[in-house]
């Protein structure tokens, strides 16, 4: 996910610092052309996009560098527990909790699994449309259209985990073989891709409640 940050970083800057080149500008279809052809008006959009998209990506590049300076910290404040007790310090999968002396500002580390699906699915996708159809035969309409609704894919063909779970975890009243191998083939098709870590900051009000610090532009 660092990796993937970076490259995006990385070429926000480079894009950003694109410019005019022997009286010539480039449009969006790869053609030069002249400056004395384009309006002002575009001239100045251009400049400000790419100075706003600069300024954004360097920001980015903070909140990158700041995740990474956090983690370092967090960890050693971690081990020098572990090594004081003896014993593995933090909850399920990582998450972790530190709080101020007086209780009033807090910081979270907490660690997510993101998974995917692999070729099994394509089998688990014709075993469903199979269930489905011997279905609309007779069958409960609520229970098809439940599964059409979380057996899906987004406008890029990708599957919504959290989505496939919930079928997977749908019961059936009448024991169906087909339904089973379908099942099977859903089971084997989701595995694990990779552990995001993130980190979040709050006070608190006086009324006891925690507020997250927003570090999302969209939130602040």
């Amino acid at each position: 996910m660092q990796t993937t940050t970076k490259r995006i970083i990385d070429t926000v800057h480079e894009l950003a610092s694109v410019k005019p080149v022997n009286g010539f500008i480039l449009d969006e279809h790869g053609n030069m052309n002249k400056l004395e052809n384009v309006k002002e008006h575009e001239l100045l959009r251009d400049q400000l996009v790419r100075e706003m998209s600069r300024e954004a990506a360097a920001l980015a590049d903070e909140i990158q560098a700041l995740k990474t300076k956090f983690a370092k910290r967090f960890e050693q404040h971690i081990n020098t527990l572990s090594d004081l007790y003896e014993v593995k310090v933090g909850g399920k999968k990582g998450n972790v909790k530190l709080l101020s002396y007086d209780k009033k500002l807090r910081i979270e580390r907490s660690k997510q699994d993101r998974l995917t699906t692999n070729e099994h699915m394509v089998v688990a996708t014709q075993l469903v449309d199979q269930c489905l159809a011997g279905w609309s035969k007779g069958s409960n309409r609520n229970l098809q259209a439940f599964v059409r609704k979380y057996f899906r894919t987004d406008a890029k063909g990708n599957y919504n985990i959290a989505d496939l779970q919930r079928v997977r975890k749908l019961k059936l009243d009448t024991p169906d073989e087909l339904w089973e191998k379908a099942m099977q083939a859903l089971d084997n098709a989701i595995e694990y891709d990779f552990t995001t870590t993130y980190f979040r900051a709050f006070y608190r009000e006086d009324d006891g409640q925690y507020v997250q610090i927003p570090l999302d532009i969209a939130k602040a």
